[in-house]
């Protein structure tokens, strides 16, 4: 039976697309003090043409999150607010006091799981020759790796500008900022400080749904690098910013010589 009162969603977990936010949610609804919107119903503030017409009632969103009791906090797991700045100013909007979790991947990692997924979809071949999956990734960068308009893929391997409109918004015991490569590597340790963020107690909770990208093969060498090397500074920016150490994700993969062995 439904505590039937809706309840303000006072939380968000949200990222770079590909990060683990199915993982979040798996592990997060498990948890009896938490409920999370269904997963169908996910990003609400991006959905432009619900706010063509001025910014619809708080009580649509609240009305999305039905609590089993009151004690029940209700939130949100997302990956379509990052690089969408009108969603941000959204959720400010609708809650100032809200709290986001931020989770961001290796950008070479994240644009290439991002390029799989857009395989899976059947909107691409399921196999394609290495030049033709950089050709892909990159199409819209200069040799020299200035990005002149981004693809898709690169664009939202970029953190530093979304950071700085989250933090233009939101103060910093609001914000937490968590690596996917941690979540999958000490899965623990990052689900506790999550549940501590939440005020919630920690739970120990199934975690073997847990998914950061099924690839059909692995990220041509090539086409990682150049990710890197175009993103680079953005990465250096991203540690700036969160005083993280992002050397994971700045060290670049060696190139196999494909040059035939002389006798």
């Amino acid at each position: 039976m439904f505590y039937e009162k809706p309840q303000p969603i006072s939380f968000i977990v949200m990222g770079a697309q590909r990060s683990g936010h199915a993982s979040v949610q798996h592990a997060l609804s498990q948890h009896p003090q938490l409920r999370v919107i269904a997963q169908e119903q996910h990003g609400f503030f991006a959905k432009d043409e619900l706010f063509e017409r001025g910014n619809p009632p708080s009580s649509v969103y609240d009305g999305l999150c039905t609590p089993s009791n009151d004690k029940q906090i209700c939130g949100e797991v997302s990956n379509a607010y990052l690089h969408h700045p009108s969603a941000i100013a959204r959720i400010h909007r609708y809650n100032p006091s809200i709290k986001l979790i931020v989770i961001l991947r290796n950008p070479a990692d994240r644009a290439y799981s991002h390029w799989q997924e857009v395989v899976s979809q059947g909107a691409k071949k399921q196999t394609l020759p290495t030049a033709a999956i950089h050709e892909e990734l990159f199409s819209s960068v200069t040799p020299k790796y200035q990005s002149t308009q981004d693809s898709e893929y690169i664009r939202k391997s970029r953190y530093s500008k979304p950071i700085g409109y989250l933090r233009q918004y939101f103060s910093p015991h609001q914000l937490l900022f968590i690596k996917s490569e941690d979540l999958r590597d000490d899965t623990e340790v990052m689900l506790y400080q999550i549940f501590q963020f939440l005020n919630v107690p920690y739970l120990d909770v199934d975690t073997s749904a847990q998914n950061l990208g099924n690839y059909h093969n692995s990220i041509p060498a090539r086409s990682y690098n150049t990710i890197i090397e175009t993103v680079q500074s953005d990465i250096k920016e991203t540690e700036h910013l969160l005083g993280w150490d992002c050397n994971d994700w700045k060290q670049l993969k060696p190139v196999p010589n494909k040059r035939a062995k002389t006798l």
